[in-house]
């Protein structure tokens, strides 16, 4: 009898829940009008530049401060930020066109994105400063041949600690400065073979990531979400525009396949009535790669459960970015003021004129 009842508490758990179903399959409703499964360019490669490698081994980890510089803990699971939303106010009410990209230059974009929040943060809450775009095109020629040395090479793609690194210790180059063409697949492949011109490098000086740091957890993810700054994943996670669902009343991804790809997560809502917690992933591949936003998310991008990032996490090549000495915590979890949700959250905009610096990260 004794083996009896203990074989019955083995299998208990299982008879419990064999008729439960993942909340995914009970609760998602699917997408009629997705647009066709595409993968687009990639290019994320796992570090193999010797002294990348190092440099990103001696890098602190995402902690909040205060102002004395102790470590604050922050209990931001209930949060809904969504920083696209002063990236938008910061560029004259239009979130900046979702340009897709033309080779494996993703580590780039995704680099660009991040910085992106800060430049848009800083440009709503002070000190003043003008928006600008930076160009991907720049970032990758940086990181590739100033950074990397050349050991990406031969091929296209780069590494997330590379540009972490080429942020930090190089800077950022607005669109619009002369001798930064438009965006286009030839220069930024050109640029990353050869390097950009090297009087970009002055210019570039002048809008330095003052500090980056390594994102480990969710919980870093979601901190650094919260309290506005830059946020880009590399990873080999990958999905299908087929696989993903409506949860909550926003489109919902999940890892269903493998891209060598480099984003940014410009956003993050724990406050559904389901308790769920989502973040915004922005991609690369234009405003039309995958199913259009609900809650009036910038296009071209997808949200996703903690699982998710868990998984961009694990290649341990995620940043956080930072305009400040360090991650000080922030007090206000959101944007200053009332929320809009734009009609159409992208639209072409003309290429901004070449511009002087007023806004030094």
């Amino acid at each position: 009898m004794r083996h009896f009842a203990a074989l019955l508490l083995l299998l208990l758990p299982f008879a419990i829940g064999c008729d439960a179903k993942p909340q995914w399959e009970v609760d998602a409703l699917p997408i009629f009008e997705a647009p066709p499964d595409v993968v687009g360019f990639t290019g994320w490669q796992e570090e193999k530049q010797p002294e990348v490698k190092a440099w990103a081994a001696q890098q602190d980890g995402f902690t909040l401060i205060d102002q004395a510089k102790q470590t604050v803990v922050q209990d931001n699971r209930w949060a809904n930020v969504r920083n696209w939303e002063d990236i938008a106010h910061a560029a004259g009410g239009e979130f900046p066109p979702n340009v897709p990209q033309e080779i494996g230059d993703c580590t780039s974009w995704g680099a660009k994105h991040a910085a992106e929040v800060l430049i848009g943060k800083q440009t709503v809450r002070g000190p003043p400063g003008r928006f600008f775009e930076a160009s991907s095109m720049f970032l990758y020629g940086a990181a590739r041949v100033w950074i990397g040395k050349g050991v990406y090479a031969p091929g296209d793609g780069c590494s997330g600690a590379a540009l972490a690194r080429t942020v930090n210790e190089i800077g950022l180059v607005p669109i619009g400065t002369a001798g930064v063409p438009p965006y286009s697949g030839t220069v930024a492949r050109r640029w990353g073979d050869s390097g950009p011109p090297a009087s970009l490098r002055e210019v570039a000086k002048q809008y330095r990531i003052k500090t980056v740091a390594a994102l480990r957890t969710v919980d870093d993810v979601r901190d650094a979400v919260v309290n506005g700054y830059g946020v880009t994943v590399a990873s080999p996670w990958g999905t299908k525009n087929s696989s993903m669902r409506v949860l909550d009343g926003r489109v919902v991804a999940k890892r269903d396949g493998r891209w060598m790809h480099q984003m940014a997560i410009v956003g993050y809502d724990g406050s559904a009535p389901s308790g769920r917690e989502y973040f915004y992933v922005l991609n690369s591949w234009g405003p039309n790669a995958h199913p259009a936003p609900l809650q009036g998310e910038p296009l071209g991008g997808f949200w996703v459960q903690p699982e998710e990032v868990l998984f961009m996490l694990s290649m341990k090549d995620s940043w956080a970015f930072s305009d400040l000495d360090g991650f000080p915590a922030r007090l206000d979890f959101g944007p200053l003021r009332p929320r809009v949700e734009p009609a159409q959250p992208i639209r072409t905009r003309k290429p901004v004129a070449a511009l002087s610096p007023s806004l030094a990260l």
